[in-house]
C-alpha cells in the first residue's frame, strides 16, 4: 500500500508539471491564432504533452485521464498533420479539457473517484473540435524533385512539414553536421536550437561517417530566406559543429559552399556513461518539514551545550574540558547555521510557479465577464517557501477574481472613461529583507470608500454618525468582514461575500499582512507582505514586563538604548525621533496587556522594526540574547493577535514568538482590542 501511495505521488508531481506546460502552450497557440500565424513547434509541443499524459496515466492506471488524453492526442495529431484547423473556440474547449484533467489530478490526490459523466461530456466536446474543419493534405508539387533516400526515412509528420515548407516557398537544405561522440548531445541541441530561430528543423536524420570517433547527422531544414543569407548566418555563428555540406533538394537548386566554424565543446563525460543529464530530485515537502524539525531540535541541543560551556567556564575557568567543549560548541554552531541555510534554500522555489497559473485564470474569467484583460507578471524569479506558495494560492485567487470582476471595466465603459480598451492587471513580487512583497494592481474602477461606508451602514455594522468620522483606510477595513460585499448581483466570480475575509485569515496564518491603496476611477493596488520561510528563524530573546518573548530578527532594522526622556507625545501617542524621523512607539507589554501600567525604568531597549512602509519602535525591558528558533503553531483556542507561535529553548523555557507583521498591522490600523 505504501508503494502505491509513493507511485501516486510520483504520478501527481509529473502530471502537474505536464499540465502546466500544456496550459502555457495553449496560451501561445491562442495568441498565434489571433495573430494569424501558428508555429508548428507549438502545436507539436501540445501534442507531445497529451501523448506523455496518456502514457503515464495508463502506466499508473488512471483510466479516466487515459480516455480523455487518448482522444485529445488524436485531435492534436490531426491538427499538426493539417487534417483539421482550429480557432479560438476550439482552443477554449482544449482549455476546458485541461481544467478537467487538473480536477482528475486533484481528485486522485485526495483518493477520490471521478464522475464518468464528466468524461463523456468532455469526449463529446472534443468530437466537435475534431469535426470543426477538415482539409486535404496536398501532394508534392510536380516541379519538385525529392531525394527518395531522404523521403523514405521521414515519418508521416516530418513528410507533412516538408510539404508545407515547399508549399509556402521555403528553401529546403540538408545540413550535414558531425560531432565527437563525447559531446554529441550538447552539440546537436545547440545547433538545432539556433536553426529553429531562423527556420524550421523538419527532421534529424542519421548518416554514415568515415571517422569512428564522430557521429554524423543530416539536418533537414526549411527557411524563408535565400541560401546566401543562411550561409552567412551559419558561417558567422560559432555553432561548435563542423558543417560538412549544405544543398537544396528541389529542382531550383543552388550550391552552398562548404564552411567549417570553430569547434570548441570539450568532453567532460566518460564514454559510455549511464549518468542522468539532470541532477534534480523531487522531494515531498512533508519530508523537508520533518528534517527541519530535527534541525530545530539539534539547535535546542546546541543551546544546552552552550549553557553547559558557560557554567564550566564560571566553575573551572577557560581551560581543560571547558576550552575543548567551547571549541566544539563554536564548530557545531557554524555547521548548524550552514545546515539551516541550506535547508531553507531547498524549500525556496520561484514564485513563477504560482504566477504562471494566473495567466490561465485571467484568460478564463475575462472571457466569462466579456472583458479584455492583459496580465503582466514581474519578479517571478523571487523565491518563497514552497509551503507558503501553496497556502498563498487561494488568497491570491480571491484577489485576482475581485480585480477582474469589481476592478476592470468592460471595453466600452473603459473607452467612455478615456481608458485603453484592454485593462491591465499587474502581478509583481520582490524581496524586502526577510519578507517577500506581492503586489496585485489593476487600472480599473477602483474602490469607492463612500459606497463601502453606505453598505456598512446598511448592514448595521456602524451607525451613520460614526461612519462619517472614519478615515478612508478605516472604511476599507470593512471589506475584510465576513459576508461583506458591495456587489448586489451574485456571479460565479464574486459577489457572494466570500473572499477578502478568507484572504486576511489565511495571510494571518502565514504571518503576513495585507494593505490596500485604491483611487476611485483609477484602480486598486493590494500589497501582501509575507515571510520568506516559516522554518527556522533567528530571534532576539527579550523581556517585556515579567515575561520573555522571541522577536524574529528578520524584521529588526536597528536596536537602540532608549531613555524615558527620549519618548515624546504627539497627538496623544508616544513617539521617538530618530535621525529627524518621527517613529511611533509600541510598548510590547501594553500591546498584550492594555491595562498594565508602564513601569518606570531609567533605560530600556527599543527595537526598530519595519514592514513595507510601516516602521515602529517596539519597547522592551531588555534583550537577553539571540537564538535560532523553530516556531510551533498554537492551537486555535490559544491563537492571539501578534503571536506567531511558540518555541522551546531548553533552560530558557517555552517562549511565545512575536508576530511582527501582525503587531504592525494592528498598531497601524488602530486596533484597540487585545487578547490577553
Amino acid at each position: 500500500m505504501s508503494e502505491f501511495k509513493h507511485d501516486i505521488k510520483e504520478f501527481l508531481a509529473e502530471a502537474e508539471d505536464i499540465l502546466a506546460e500544456l496550459s502555457s502552450n495553449l496560451l501561445k497557440l491562442e495568441k498565434e491564432i489571433d495573430a494569424g500565424v501558428v508555429e508548428p513547434a507549438v502545436v507539436n509541443s501540445i501534442f507531445r504533452s497529451a501523448h506523455t499524459l496518456k502514457g503515464i496515466s495508463g502506466m499508473f492506471g488512471i483510466t479516466e485521464m487515459q480516455i480523455i488524453t487518448h482522444k485529445m492526442e488524436d485531435i492534436l495529431d490531426s491538427l499538426r498533420m493539417g487534417r483539421i484547423t482550429i480557432n479560438r473556440e476550439g482552443v477554449k474547449v482544449l482549455f476546458e479539457i485541461v481544467d478537467l484533467l487538473n480536477e482528475i489530478v486533484l481528485a486522485r490526490g485526495k483518493g477520490d473517484t471521478f464522475e464518468m459523466d464528466k468524461i463523456d461530456s468532455a469526449i463529446l466536446k472534443l468530437d466537435n473540435v475534431a469535426g470543426a474543419s477538415a482539409s486535404i493534405v496536398s501532394p508534392y508539387p510536380e516541379e519538385v524533385d525529392i531525394d527518395r533516400d531522404i523521403l523514405s526515412v521521414l515519418s508521416e509528420y516530418e513528410e507533412f512539414r516538408l510539404k508545407e515548407n515547399i508549399r509556402t516557398g521555403n528553401i529546403i537544405l540538408v545540413i550535414g553536421a558531425e560531432f565527437p561522440i563525447t559531446v554529441f548531445d550538447a552539440g546537436l541541441v545547440e545547433m538545432t536550437e539556433y536553426l529553429k530561430s531562423i527556420g524550421e528543423v523538419i527532421a534529424i536524420l542519421p548518416s554514415a561517417s568515415d571517422d569512428k570517433e564522430k557521429l554524423h547527422f543530416d539536418i533537414l531544414f526549411g527557411a524563408n530566406k535565400d541560401v546566401a543569407s543562411i550561409n552567412d548566418m551559419l558561417r558567422g555563428r560559432n555553432l561548435t559543429v563542423k558543417v560538412v555540406s549544405g544543398r537544396l533538394i528541389t529542382k531550383a537548386a543552388e550550391s552552398v559552399e562548404r564552411f567549417i566554424p570553430d569547434f570548441q565543446i570539450e568532453s567532460k563525460m566518460e564514454e559510455g556513461t549511464l549518468r542522468s543529464v539532470s541532477n534534480t530530485v523531487r522531494v515531498d515537502i512533508t519530508k523537508l518539514d520533518n528534517i527541519m524539525n530535527t534541525v530545530g531540535e539539534l539547535s535546542q541541543l546546541k543551546t544546552s551545550i552552550a549553557q553547559i560551556v558557560n557554567r564550566l567556564r564560571l566553575e573551572t575557568g577557560f581551560a581543560g574540558f571547558a576550552a575543548e567543549l567551547s571549541k566544539i560548541d563554536k564548530y557545531l554552531e557554524k555547521r548548524l547555521a550552514e545546515l539551516q541555510e541550506r535547508m531553507i534554500e531547498v524549500r525556496l522555489v520561484p514564485i513563477n510557479q504560482l504566477f504562471d497559473k494566473f495567466v490561465r485564470v485571467v484568460r478564463r474569467f475575462s472571457d466569462e465577464m466579456d472583458k479584455e484583460i492583459e496580465l503582466i507578471t514581474l519578479g517571478g524569479e523571487t523565491e518563497l517557501d514552497k509551503l507558503i506558495i501553496e497556502e498563498l494560492a487561494d488568497p491570491l485567487m480571491h484577489i485576482m477574481r475581485n480585480a477582474i470582476d469589481h476592478g476592470i471595466e468592460r471595453p466600452l465603459d473603459r473607452e467612455m472613461r478615456g481608458k485603453a480598451k484592454v485593462g491591465i492587471i499587474a502581478l509583481r513580487a520582490y524581496q524586502q529583507g526577510s519578507y517577500v512583497v506581492i503586489e496585485v494592481e489593476d487600472d480599473g474602477a477602483g474602490m469607492s470608500a463612500e459606497a463601502i461606508r453606505k453598505k456598512a451602514v446598511e448592514k448595521g455594522l456602524i451607525d451613520v454618525a460614526a461612519s462619517n468620522a472614519l478615515s478612508k483606510n478605516e472604511i476599507l477595513e470593512f471589506i475584510f468582514i465576513p459576508g461583506f460585499s458591495t456587489k448586489d448581483k451574485v456571479s460565479e466570480i464574486s459577489g457572494r461575500g466570500v473572499g477578502m475575509d478568507v484572504v486576511k485569515k489565511n495571510l494571518s496564518t502565514l504571518r503576513g499582512t495585507i494593505d490596500i491603496d485604491t483611487e476611485e476611477g483609477r484602480g486598486t493596488k493590494i500589497v501582501l507582505t509575507l515571510p520568506i520561510t516559516l522554518a527556522i528563524l533567528q530571534a532576539l530573546i527579550v523581556v517585556a514586563g515579567d515575561r520573555r518573548y522571541a522577536v524574529p530578527l528578520g524584521s529588526v532594522m536597528e536596536i537602540l538604548n532608549i531613555r524615558d526622556s527620549d519618548i515624546k507625545t504627539m497627538e496623544k501617542k508616544e513617539v521617538i525621533v530618530l535621525r529627524d524621523k518621527t517613529i511611533p512607539v509600541l510598548r510590547l507589554e501594553q500591546f498584550f496587556y492594555p491595562t498594565s501600567s508602564a513601569k518606570a525604568k531609567t533605560e530600556m531597549s527599543g527595537i526598530i522594526v519595519g514592514l513595507a512602509e510601516s516602521i515602529f519602535c517596539i519597547l522592551v525591558g531588555n534583550i537577553i540574547g539571540q537564538e535560532d528558533i523553530v516556531i510551533k503553531p498554537l492551537a486555535k483556542l490559544f491563537e492571539v493577535p501578534g503571536i506567531a507561535g511558540a518555541t522551546d529553548l531548553g533552560e530558557l523555557g517555552t517562549l511565545l514568538v512575536i508576530d511582527i507583521a501582525g503587531i504592525i498591522d494592528a498598531a497601524s490600523k488602530g486596533v484597540n482590542k487585545r487578547a490577553a
